[in-house]
């Protein structure tokens, strides 16, 4: 029988994960939880993000652990999510947007569907990889952090690192940069902090520069390669919301993005690749 978890909820935006594979008989034979929250919604453009930027994430840190190798290695993104699912409730439970999770010796680990980061003293900092997924938007984030002369260091942090840092946010495919107001119902000294706003920023430029210098092909290779017209959607959402807006700030960059943008609509009509 296909179980899992759906969390309904006023502002905070959900991603679909898979928790496990189930029988025969199943549309698709899985079965999948809203454990996600921390972006805008997939496809809705950037006013969504905008407003949870503004907002900031609540978190509520849970009793459920991240394991070691000897139960289950967190670095595997297995089908087994019993931990994180029960992360995820707890939270919700607690009023929170996301689950802070902790190691077995009580260090910070990461969240239930996010990777967790904070900021002390012009440093960035997050977890070891030991109890965490190993992340594409982690990675990125402490790639263009380092590249940027930002020191971004892993290492063990306990809550009260946490209580008493000058920025928090969370990282994630759907929840990009985002801020967090509060932990533990206290509140974070900045929200959405000089050092977050610079992340996005050189995170986003990096972004458009890889998607500037293919122009229209990397919008034909999300047609040919999505699955169905949701993941088109929520794929030409994620695009365009990175396309610079306006010419007089971003000059020739705008026009790139110009471009961009008329493949994209071209693709909504159904004039290039399939209709979506």
């Amino acid at each position: 029988e296909a179980t899992g978890v759906l969390r309904t909820a006023g502002e905070g935006a959900y991603g679909i994960q898979a928790l496990s594979t189930g029988g025969a008989g199943g549309a698709g034979g899985g079965s999948f939880a809203l454990v996600g929250l921390a972006g805008s919604a997939a496809g809705s453009g950037s006013g969504g993000a905008v407003e949870v930027i503004n907002r900031g994430q609540k978190l509520f840190t849970v009793h459920v652990r991240r394991t070691g190798p000897a139960e289950q290695d967190q670095k595997l993104n297995s089908h087994s999510k019993l931990n994180c699912i029960l992360a995820c409730i707890q939270a919700e439970k607690a009023g929170a947007d996301e689950a802070l999770m902790l190691d077995p010796d009580g260090f910070v680990a990461t969240c239930n569907s996010t990777h967790f980061f904070i900021v002390r003293d012009g440093e960035v900092w997050t977890s070891p990889p030991e109890y965490c997924l190993g992340g594409i938007t982690r990675a990125n984030i402490l790639k263009v952090c380092r590249e940027a002369g930002i020191p971004a260091i892993e290492k063990r942090f306990s809550l009260f690192d946490v209580y008493s840092a000058d920025e928090v946010f969370i990282t994630g495919t759907f929840a990009g940069v985002s801020p967090v107001r509060e932990v533990d119902g206290r509140e974070i000294e900045h929200l959405n902090g000089p050092m977050s706003q610079r992340i996005r920023e050189v995170e986003s430029e990096r972004k458009f520069e890889e998607y500037a210098n293919r122009e229209g092909d990397i919008v034909t290779g999300i047609v040919q390669q999505a699955g169905d017209r949701n993941n088109v959607l929520v794929d030409l959402g994620r695009v365009e919301s990175l396309l610079p807006r306006s010419e007089q700030v971003d000059g020739e960059r705008y026009e790139q993005g110009s471009r961009i943008k008329a493949v994209i609509a071209e693709v909504r009509s159904g004039t290039k690749g399939p209709q979506v």
